[in-house]
């Protein structure tokens, strides 16, 4: 592991998870390889022991890691068949008409606000706060108020802790903005309800209102539907 590795801040299981996940996907940890050791990945990460288990845990879930009684933790090679499915996946939304490529986010979107607001964190509050004032300052200038919209988005799906639901949306935000300028031209529409919509959805998520939270949610991503279906019908 490279030198970059000692600035890690966070402590938390699921970035460890995405450091390890960079290493493999980079091919800086190989098929074979040992995972360093839960002692040496303390010290060189600067993070709790149950941390790097939870991580270690999660990674042998996802197929990336394998674990050999007596031996330790070797890279798998089930992780190229999961690398096989992320761009089968990528592959078919890249082609999704528009339509289709909306109904898929509503479904996934409808389902995992109710995970975020359980497990959304401190830090992810802040994040989206930070992203709405970005949102705020955009004034007129539609590319930088829907790039900022796809971030907060996409910080909600990082609010769920689930690596799925995070890929997935990661390949369909993208999708969209390779679309923008069909997704641009409706955005001024819903400008003003977004930033209020946001607003409140902060309020809430801040303050523990769980179905305040999941019903503005809810509203928001079918305005955002209909606005965009009235503009290309």
């Amino acid at each position: 592991m490279d030198d970059s590795s000692k600035t890690m801040q966070t402590n938390t299981p699921l970035k460890i998870a995405e450091y390890i996940k960079d290493q493999i996907d980079s091919n800086k940890l190989k098929v074979g390889d040992k995972l360093p050791s839960e002692r040496n990945l303390v010290k060189e990460l600067k993070v709790s022991r149950s941390s790097v288990r939870e991580a270690v845990k999660h990674l042998t879930t996802m197929g990336y890691l394998k674990s050999i009684e007596r031996r330790g933790t070797f890279i798998s090679k089930d992780y190229l068949d999961n690398k096989y499915v992320d761009f089968q996946l990528n592959k078919v939304l890249q082609c999704a008409p528009i339509f289709d490529l909306m109904e898929v986010r509503m479904l996934l979107e409808e389902k995992f606000i109710v995970l975020a607001i359980k497990r959304i964190s401190r830090e992810d509050i802040d994040n989206l706060k930070n992203i709405l004032e970005k949102i705020k300052s955009s004034k007129d200038d539609n590319e930088e108020f829907f790039k900022e919209d796809l971030k907060f988005h996409y910080a909600i799906a990082k609010a769920t802790y689930n690596e799925v639901i995070t890929e997935i949306m990661k390949v369909i935000t993208k999708r969209m903005d390779d679309n923008k300028d069909i997704f641009k031209s409706s955005s001024y529409k819903t400008r003003k309800r977004t930033i209020e919509d946001f607003e409140k959805i902060i309020y809430h998520l801040e303050n523990g209102n769980c179905k305040e939270a999941e019903k503005l949610y809810y509203n928001h991503i079918h305005l955002v539907d209909d606005v965009l279906k009235e503009f290309l019908t």
